[in-house]
């Protein structure tokens, strides 16, 4: 099962990185794969374990989705592979998927030649809530290109879950 979720999500980001959205029935199908595989292999608490990693898997990614760095594909994303992974799987899947989407944006950033200009306001938002004495001052601004600078989140959350599945203990 783990390979046919990793297919979907693979799926999900070439549609994400062609078109910047992810279509609900990639999730859907991700969603039923991961509640029925569960049911099927744990019964009655395979449902109550893969719920619960829907709901811990979106809200994970709930912060980055209300401050608009990211889609509401990426959270429904998320929650999907949290009925397979379960809670404590998608919380591990979600460091490899923060560490790749580290890499990714800090990749993003050298080949678009937008490292030094984003370094220099981090280091100025820095100082700035430093001497006001209050995280109020950093603000986020993700501009009006956003879409054209921004990666498409489905890009990491395809590695951190290939990674967790090579990974995984």
């Amino acid at each position: 099962m783990g390979i046919a979720i990793g297919c979907l999500i693979l799926y999900a980001m070439i549609v994400d990185v062609k078109h910047r959205r992810i279509p609900n029935w990639i999730v859907l199908a991700i969603l039923l794969i991961g509640i029925v595989s569960s049911i099927g292999n744990h019964g009655g608490m395979g449902f109550i374990n893969s719920v619960l990693g829907i709901i811990v898997g979106g809200l994970i990614l709930i912060v980055p989705y209300i401050i608009g760095g990211i889609g509401a594909g990426d959270v429904k994303l998320m929650g999907a592979i949290g009925a397979f992974l379960w809670t404590w799987g998608v919380i591990e899947c979600f460091i490899y998927v923060a560490l790749a989407g580290g890499v990714v944006a800090l990749l993003s950033m050298i080949l678009n030649r937008r490292l030094k200009k984003t370094l220099r306001k981090i280091i100025l938002d820095c100082c700035n809530a430093l001497l006001h004495r209050s995280p109020r001052v950093l603000e986020v601004d993700y501009g009006e290109n956003t879409r054209e600078h921004g990666i498409p989140y489905a890009i990491p959350i395809f590695l951190g879950y290939v990674f967790y599945m090579c990974f995984k203990i």
